[in-house]
């Protein structure tokens, strides 16, 4: 399983050819996993394929989805995000990741092979808050958490402090492309709406 911090930014849609351009010390080290773990596939040493996908959320979820706008909401607060509230980013729901790792596993043809998992289509935060309140039946609010207030928060927090690195895939589009797998393999896409229902419902119970 991977993330997408190895590719930088990105000037479009990212694809499984997307050049790496990592942002920070994360990013590299995600290139270079990737590459140490290819290495022992074309030598023989393991059986390997690596699933990619981008910002997860879901009922055991732990990234900005949730944790910036579900959770808050879930406790009668303000959503926020980082940012911009303007750009559209692809949201992986943990279901959907679940079965395309399961699909690349029972797949002979997957191995040796980087492969993005489909996720439904990007959403602005605004698209995303906004269907959460209704499903809540809340009045949406929302607030962006900027630059400077991300590194005044981590001066004292190391994990907000980490997500500086992240920043620039908020500030602009990012954007999953996940052709490659979807005609190999087909694709089982949750609709947001859904997606975010069943999470909301599942928090509440935990």
């Amino acid at each position: 399983m991977d993330n997408l911090y190895a590719y930088g930014p990105s000037d479009g849609p990212m694809t499984e050819t997307t050049l790496h351009r990592p942002a920070g010390h994360k990013g590299r080290l995600r290139g270079e996993l990737e590459q140490r773990y290819l290495t022992a596939h074309r030598t023989g040493r393991v059986k390997l394929t690596i699933g990619r996908a981008s910002d997860f959320y879901g009922a055991s979820g732990t990234s900005a989805p949730t944790m910036l706008a579900l959770d808050p909401m879930l406790a009668g607060k303000r959503a926020q995000w980082l940012a911009s509230l303007d750009m559209p980013h692809t949201l992986s729901y943990l279901p959907d990741v679940g079965w395309g790792l399961a699909t690349l596993a029972e797949r002979p043809q997957s191995l040796g092979q980087v492969w993005h998992i489909p996720a439904a289509e990007p959403l602005t935060r605004p698209q995303f808050i906004t269907v959460a309140a209704e499903i809540m039946q809340q009045v949406p609010q929302m607030s962006v958490i900027t630059r400077p207030m991300l590194l005044l928060a981590g001066l004292f927090n190391a994990q907000i402090r980490e997500a500086g690195e992240v920043y620039y895939q908020f500030a602009q589009p990012f954007v999953m492309d996940a052709t490659k797998f979807t005609r190999a393999f087909g694709s089982r896409i949750t609709p947001h709406r859904e997606a975010i229902e069943q999470t909301i419902a599942q928090r509440r119970m935990s």
